[in-house]
């Protein structure tokens, strides 16, 4: 496989469930090691929202700690503070390298928020990278945000979508 990325940003979206775990974490690990070795500096997005998220979060540390370069931050973005995170903002400080809750969601409707911190997401970043393999959801919606906004990505979940 081989991509070209001219950016410094780059966002991970994907479902909850992840069916082929296994073959989607090598897939993310050869993207963002390619990108860790040639880039100058990337900023990487990222959602605590289920098993993509948390494979793409787990992929970057282990990448940061195998090729030792100091030229990206993995940034968790929330969508709103909730009065649980107080409970965890120790932890994600002690795990991401910063913390953002986005302005434009932190003020919507907590059912809208998403959506709205995505597209933000989204309109920030040069590349994307998706797991989708359904027309529903929340990363599907985000998927067709990007297509529609013409960002460069790549999906792992269903390149058809």
């Amino acid at each position: 496989m081989s991509f070209l990325f001219y950016g410094k940003t780059v966002t991970f979206f994907g479902h909850r469930k992840i069916e082929n775990f296994f073959e989607t974490e090598k897939q993310v690990e050869n993207v963002i090691e390619k990108l860790m070795q040639s880039e100058t500096y990337i900023e990487f997005l990222v959602g605590k929202s289920g098993d993509f998220d948390q494979l793409v979060t787990s992929v970057i540390k282990r990448a940061k700690r195998n090729i030792e370069k100091d030229n990206n931050s993995l940034v968790l973005v929330l969508p709103y503070y909730s009065k649980h995170t107080p409970d965890y903002w120790h932890a994600y400080e002690s795990f991401y390298d910063s913390i953002e809750i986005c302005e434009e969601s932190a003020s919507a409707h907590y059912k809208s928020a998403y959506k709205i911190r995505n597209k933000n997401m989204i309109d920030r970043s040069d590349f994307i990278v998706f797991y989708v393999n359904k027309n529903k959801g929340g990363a599907y919606e985000a998927l067709k945000y990007a297509q529609k906004t013409n960002k460069a990505y790549i999906n792992f979940g269903n390149p058809e979508i």
